[in-house]
């Protein structure tokens, strides 16, 4: 059984980029194929070259939602950050270094105030449902939240826009789908021009992201649920590849996850509409949508890691996956490739 310290390797701070590439379609890109298990290096902008004919390419367009505030509780200065509305004045929001925190405590921005009306136990993180007096506060406040760039890029003093993708445009996400933040405009076109389709869906990226998996053992853990929608014409794009036996090209392992949790193995079909997914992918896992995977290097004992393991080897027993996928990490840290959000991509080949 996978333990969360098979997913374990030697990442030296150095090498978390604090600062995304420029152009953004110029960041580097190690290239696995499972079938020989051959690795090559390339750039994200070679894409259109490297890929096998008429892909399916789906992406997730969810919007990072500035969330991120400072307040007052208990005369102590905190981070807030507002995760999803409530109705009536209510949010979801998590605090960052609070403990002990009851329901009728207080947070204050300034002179304005919320209450916390109640404590949310969730199976990774605590987070608190707070009540604002009016409409005017609420809003006061959050206009003034900021983006919420994940706790290792601690540098960044750049446009908040480089933290977005350039088709994103349903506003929901706590944190970047960040091997979107690789595609051009003109890559995009180029991707397209060349026979491949362009189907986006939305999963909102929660804050549970960057929690650590608590557990030793790695199925003992859960994530956090997210919520997702597929369009009817991504569902129908995506149905028919997989029964044309075209290849299917997840970007980022929220669209990947999309498509696992909307995936109907009894109609072989994508499902569209709404949902909401806590789908924790491991080895031995087989993959039953995406063929291909086009993500960035993941930081260690993370479920996205995970992840991307069943991809490398899909059904593959769980060591020997992980195994696979460590050796690729030696090959990217030996080369010197950027990790995580604002580092450089790998894309999982047939």
């Amino acid at each position: 059984m996978l333990t969360v310290t098979d997913l374990s390797y030697d990442l030296p701070e150095e090498r978390i980029a604090q600062e995304p590439h420029e152009p953004r379609d110029g960041a580097r890109l190690l290239v696995y194929r499972r079938s020989t298990k051959e690795i090559q290096h390339a750039h994200v902008h070679d894409l259109p070259t490297l890929l096998p004919p008429a892909c399916c390419i789906v992406a997730n367009n969810s919007r990072v939602r500035p969330s991120r505030t400072r307040a007052l509780l208990n005369d102590k200065d905190v981070e807030v950050f507002f995760l999803r509305g409530q109705g009536e004045l209510r949010w979801e929001v998590l605090i960052g270094g609070g403990k002990h925190i009851q329901p009728g405590q207080q947070i204050a921005w300034g002179i304005t105030l919320a209450t916390i009306v109640e404590v949310v136990e969730h199976p990774s993180l605590t987070t608190f449902i707070t009540r604002f007096d009016n409409e005017a506060d609420l809003t006061k406040v959050l206009d003034a939240a900021t983006l919420p760039l994940p706790p290792y890029i601690t540098q960044y003093t750049g446009n908040d826009e480089r933290y977005q993708t350039i088709f994103s445009d349903q506003t929901g996400s706590a944190a970047a789908p960040t091997a979107g933040l690789h595609i051009t405009e003109r890559l995009l076109a180029e991707l397209t021009g060349a026979g491949h389709t362009w189907s986006p869906i939305t999963l909102h990226v929660g804050l549970g992201t960057f929690l650590p998996l608590r557990k030793e053992k790695l199925a003992e853990n859960s994530l956090h649920r997210e919520e997702f929608s597929i369009s009817k014409e991504t569902a129908t794009a995506v149905t028919k590849a997989k029964r044309n036996v075209a290849p299917v090209l997840a970007i980022g392992t929220t669209s990947f996850r999309t498509l696992e949790s909307a995936w109907d193995h009894k109609a072989g079909r994508i499902r569209p509409g709404g949902g909401s997914t806590s789908l924790f992918v491991y080895p031995p896992y087989t993959p039953q949508v995406a063929d291909i995977l086009l993500t960035n290097f993941h930081l260690p004992k993370t479920s996205l890691l995970a992840l991307v393991a069943t991809m490398v080897t899909p059904g593959e027993e769980d060591r020997t996956a992980v195994a696979e996928l460590l050796r690729i990490y030696e090959v990217a840290l030996a080369e010197r490739y950027r990790f995580a959000s604002f580092g450089d991509a790998m894309i999982i080949l047939p």
